[in-house]
């Protein structure tokens, strides 16, 4: 079953005939929004893709949302025009689609497994230890669409995997120590995914994990265009409790003083 999602298009076209048509979801429960595609011929005029965005900022902001992410080609055309719309790149990206299928005939050195509640706390600490703290607020430690995988050395957390299965494929983005991690390590990952069905398998390396592309490049993968990741941070207004400062009286001498502190009324 599918879960709930908001989800808006917002198509515009100009006078000349050229069509423009954006896309944006977001996952109830979410506090991010995602734009899933744009449609629009490189010489769009500026002022029909702003009226797009504004439109679809707006639903994003009555959904409650704080974020808005977007992934574009580092060669896109657009890239200038999310820049001046507000949009930061915060990192980079590169898909690689498996070629092939894991060799199921070698048993794995690894033992990745389906984390459980109990991993939460470990993989949390190598989530901090991986991701760099200004990233942390567009990058959570999991999307929370599935059970992901978990490798441990002995005791000690080394790697996560968070997976996303959808009809086209499974997606799969890799948290690495920074002191861990071979090809073979990729390798028994694949082998341990569950229930791929035939389904393509696409692993995500992030430009603040450079080892991930260096390891992924020994193995049978064809690597996709790079990606330039983008986000938008929306206003939220936060409501500050009024102060209000009144005139005391120290002991009985009558004396008038102002308090340091600011007195918070009942």
């Amino acid at each position: 079953m599918a879960p709930s999602v908001n989800q808006c298009g917002v198509f515009n076209r100009e006078e000349d005939g050229a069509a423009c048509y954006m896309h944006l979801t977001q996952r109830i429960g979410e506090d991010f929004a995602q734009f899933t595609y744009m449609v629009a011929p490189p010489e769009a005029s500026e002022g029909a893709l702003c009226r797009v965005l504004e439109a679809l900022i707006r639903s994003a902001g009555g959904w409650g949302a704080h974020t808005l992410t977007c992934h574009l080609p580092v060669d896109s055309p657009f890239l200038p025009f999310f820049r001046r719309a507000d949009f930061k790149v915060w990192a980079q990206q590169r898909i690689y689609k498996l070629v092939g299928n894991p060799d199921a005939r070698t048993s794995p050195r690894h033992a990745w497994r389906i984390w459980n509640g109990t991993d939460i706390r470990a993989m949390s600490s190598l989530y901090r230890s991986v991701v760099p703290t200004l990233l942390q607020s567009v990058e959570p430690m999991t999307l929370k669409r599935m059970l992901g995988l978990v490798l441990y050395d002995e005791k000690r957390l080394v790697a996560y995997a968070d997976l996303d299965y959808g009809p086209k494929g499974v997606f799969v983005l890799p948290f690495f120590h920074p002191d861990h991690g071979d090809a073979q390590m990729i390798t028994d990952l694949l082998q341990s995914l569950p229930a791929t069905l035939g389904r393509p398998v696409y692993l995500c390396a992030r430009s603040y994990q450079p080892k991930v592309a260096y390891l992924v490049d020994q193995l049978p993968f064809e690597a996709l265009p790079e990606d330039a990741l983008l986000a938008r941070y929306m206003a939220v207004r936060a409501h500050a409790p009024g102060m209000e400062s009144r005139p005391v009286f120290e002991k009985a001498t009558g004396e008038q003083g102002q308090p340091i502190s600011p007195i918070m009324p009942r």
